[in-house]
């Protein structure tokens, strides 16, 4: 992992990363390989970090021929495989060797796969099998797709175009419509997390700008290591409906989540869309300060700075869909994501 480097004005700590604390806080790191893992990994990207030493590599286990490593996170390593009976690529996240036998981290890989299970939407990862390596290690697999991740696309070429910002936007919220049906909050949308595969996208469906026409790719929103089913026990000790537990990432974290003050519900993730939103059209964050416990503060006490203050090419009905979005409290935030997704389609129409 790279050491973390402080926020401030000109590039917010918006997807910079470090191992997690205690297994529960992540915070930001510039760690391409963290973001590598979190879901569908890229292909042809490099490992992340020499395969000589890991055992893993080059063998053929449970029909799968293992390649590379790809990726290495606080819980799972990610590897580049193919079915040995038809040579399909495949994504295989296992359990890192350091949690085996360890019930409540083998818990949050198992509610992983079971979360991911239950969703089927062109912008949500799929798990496309599961099963245990001949060490007993829990795998599952996933697509092997071709794309970078929202923060990588941001640090290489700047802040986005409104259009495919906005396009972007649409699918992200399909996909979290989507995963609120199923009755799964993320809690840990961040740059890292929404993966861009390089294919046009259709702006995840009927009624929101279309991808195509913007040259946007397809998204996949990945990882859901922290996700949850509100009222259900996490396994992470605690129940996520009432307060105590501090989850995600933490420049992207809601004012409940920081404060672990309310519940973290479906409303928890559309303040989270809004700063994703806000960064890609700005490579910045609305709440500023020196280092994340700054930021964290401001997230919870100031009001976030105006989007059309850093570009005055946007709309102004679009700084304030986002003012909505980022309100303190749940309640005064858009009531879910069909709610955001369509404010941001007449947004989009003003472009």
């Amino acid at each position: 992992m790279l050491p973390e480097r402080a926020a401030d004005d000109r590039e917010p700590a918006a997807d910079r990363r470090l191992p997690p604390r205690s297994g529960i806080v992540r915070h930001a790191g510039r760690d391409r390989a963290a973001e590598a893992a979190r879901g569908g990994a890229a292909a042809g990207r490099p490992a992340c970090g020499s395969a000589a030493g890991d055992p893993l590599v080059g063998r053929t286990e449970q029909g799968l021929h293992i390649e590379r490593l790809i990726a290495e996170g606080g819980m799972g390593a990610v590897y580049a495989a193919r079915r040995a009976a038809t040579g399909e690529p495949v994504a295989l996240k296992v359990l890192r060797r350091a949690h085996a036998g360890d019930p409540g981290i083998e818990s949050r890989f198992a509610r992983e796969v079971r979360l991911a299970r239950r969703i089927d939407h062109p912008n949500v990862c799929p798990v496309l099998g599961e099963g245990r390596l001949d060490d007993g290690r829990p795998f599952f697999l996933m697509p092997l797709f071709e794309g970078v991740t929202l923060g990588e696309e941001v640090r290489r070429n700047g802040p986005l175009p409104i259009g495919r910002a906005l396009a972007l936007a649409d699918q992200i919220l399909a996909g979290l419509a989507a995963m609120h049906a199923a009755k799964v909050v993320h809690r840990d949308l961040q740059p890292g997390n929404i993966l861009l595969i390089d294919e046009p996208g259709p702006g995840g469906g009927a009624g929101g700008p279309a991808g195509a026409s913007t040259g946007a790719p397809t998204v996949k929103l990945i990882d859901l290591g922290f996700a949850h089913e509100p009222g259900v026990d996490t396994g992470d000790g605690v129940t996520p409906d009432s307060p105590g537990s501090l989850v995600g990432t933490l420049l992207f974290m809601s004012p409940e989540q920081a404060m672990r003050s309310r519940a973290i519900t479906e409303r928890s993730d559309l303040f989270a869309a809004a700063l994703l939103i806000y960064y890609a059209l700005s490579g910045k964050l609305p709440f500023r300060g020196r280092g994340d416990l700054d930021v964290l503060v401001a997230i919870v006490r100031s009001a976030p700075v105006p989007l059309r203050r850093e570009r005055r090419d946007v709309p102004r009905v679009l700084d304030e869909v986002l003012s909505r979005a980022l309100s303190k409290h749940p309640d005064d935030r858009f009531a879910d994501a069909s709610a955001m997704r369509a404010a941001l389609a007449v947004a989009a129409a003003r472009v």
